[in-house]
């Protein structure tokens, strides 16, 4: 290996977890660190980019269970921050843009509720017998069938509305999520908060600071020397004595790193069974608002469950009177999300408006054409390649927590949203609060090194 840099811990990857860990080290008066990203910028997948003046998150957007026991309560209290209104106005259409009934409504939450009680009751029989864990389709399938049959096709359309809301949380299919542990990591729904500014620039000033070298790509490390680790990257090569490795679970099923040796198999399996979802945004801006003061439209599908499901209103969200807020932001998750990413941006926005135009031109509204729009394509990222985690079937809280353990003598740290054991999965505020986790170990470590 060439001439490399030497510092006592290299941190690779600077979002969320990695900002929290270079935080915590800086706190703890170790100045022997460096973050290497990949990205021109630091933040992940937390990334708000502007649109005339408007900020427009195109990955994390909400800051879950947000309470003081969230790691990001206290970078949050100069107001900047937007509580998720509880009392905002929704829109619910049938796919054709005609309304439903609330009679219709209230019978598909009761069928909708029964199967979610055969899901909880299946896991609680997994749980009890340590009977086989399957997908959540896969212990409904008989019983949807069976109350759908001779249901209004209408009301079997809200019906997997309400099950497509699943697969929007957790962006992947009902077929690929865990019947017993689907909900494992989702925490306490205390409070969700939009940021007003934008998570992505919240991350960029909690993590402005920090020692981090951008446009740095780690592709090779080396673990055979027991006292040094070697790191090879685009450009420099390092050593170090402490290495934690934060990138995306996405990036780890693809191996865009290469371990040598080659990573345990317990931690190769773990990377493999976890899921991991994916959610896009197609963001567009219009003229001037036709959908009044809705902040969410919600809407059915009679050809793919959870179809265009949901879009909110940013001008609703932020309340600003700024002309340019006039802006829509439609979610796309899962199977459909990968099928979306195939299209052309200017395909998807066409899909996009015909949708649109089938909503509210049915009820005599006149529709512009978007001005300017952004569309998210996170599977294709190569920092990336998806989302967030989730637990996919057979994954379980073990596979969480061996995802979170050192390996090569406890010198390669692991931390990110998909390592958060004991706690929530998928979320910012969850690889934030694994990376301070790895600080305490590694600053622990360090002070050990130094008495001794």
């Amino acid at each position: 290996m060439s001439e490399s840099e030497y510092f006592d811990v290299i941190i690779v990857g600077c979002g969320a977890a990695g900002i929290a860990t270079g935080i915590d080290l800086h706190e703890a008066n170790i100045s022997s660190f460096v973050i290497l990203e990949a990205r021109d910028r630091i933040g992940g997948r937390a990334y708000t980019k502007m649109l005339d003046g408007i900020p427009v998150d195109l990955g994390a957007n909400w800051i879950h269970h947000y309470s003081p026991n969230n790691p990001l309560y206290k970078y949050t209290q100069n107001g900047e921050l937007l509580a998720d209104n509880q009392w905002h106005t929704d829109l619910l259409y049938d796919y054709d843009g005609s309304s439903i009934p609330l009679h219709v409504t209230r019978k598909a939450q009761r069928i909708a509720q029964t199967l979610f009680n055969i899901v909880d009751d299946y896991r609680n029989k997994v749980l009890k017998e340590q009977a086989t864990d399957v997908s959540i389709a896969e212990v409904i399938e008989h019983a949807y069938e069976k109350e759908v049959q001779g249901l209004l096709p209408q009301c079997k359309r809200v019906v997997d509305l309400i099950m497509g809301g699943v697969e929007q949380y957790e962006a992947s299919n009902l077929e690929k999520l865990s019947a017993t542990y689907y909900e494992a990591g989702n925490g306490d729904f205390e409070c969700d908060k939009f940021v007003q500014y934008g998570y992505g620039l919240l991350l960029q000033k909690i993590g402005h600071n920090l020692p981090v070298r951008l446009n740095t790509i780690v592709t090779h490390v080396d673990t055979s020397d027991r006292s040094l680790i070697e790191i090879r990257t685009n450009h420099t090569n390092y050593t170090c004595k402490y290495l934690l490795i934060t990138i995306p679970l996405g990036c780890l099923k693809k191996e865009t790193i290469m371990f040598h040796p080659r990573l345990p198999e317990w931690k190769l399996a773990a990377i493999r069974q976890m899921g991991f979802g994916l959610m896009n945004k197609i963001i567009l801006q219009f003229p001037y608002n036709f959908w009044n003061s809705a902040t969410y439209i919600n809407r059915t599908s009679n050809l793919i469950r959870g179809e265009f499901r949901c879009m909110y209103s940013l001008h609703a969200q932020y309340n600003l009177s700024n002309e340019n807020c006039n802006i829509l932001v439609i979610f796309t998750t899962g199977n459909f999300a990968y099928e979306i990413e195939t299209l052309t941006d200017q395909e998807s926005i066409e899909r996009v408006m015909k949708i649109l135009r089938t909503l509210f031109e049915s009820n005599e509204v006149l529709i512009p054409n978007p001005l300017k729009f952004l569309i998210s394509r996170w599977s294709h990222d190569p920092f990336a390649y998806g989302s967030y985690s989730n637990f996919a079937v057979n994954a379980t809280e073990q596979i969480v927590f061996d995802l979170s353990q050192e390996c090569f003598l406890n010198r390669v740290h692991w931390a990110g949203e998909h390592t958060n054991e004991g706690s929530t999965i998928g979320c910012v505020d969850s690889a934030f609060e694994s990376g301070q986790r790895e600080a305490k170990k590694i600053i622990e470590k360090l002070n050990i090194v130094k008495a001794s």
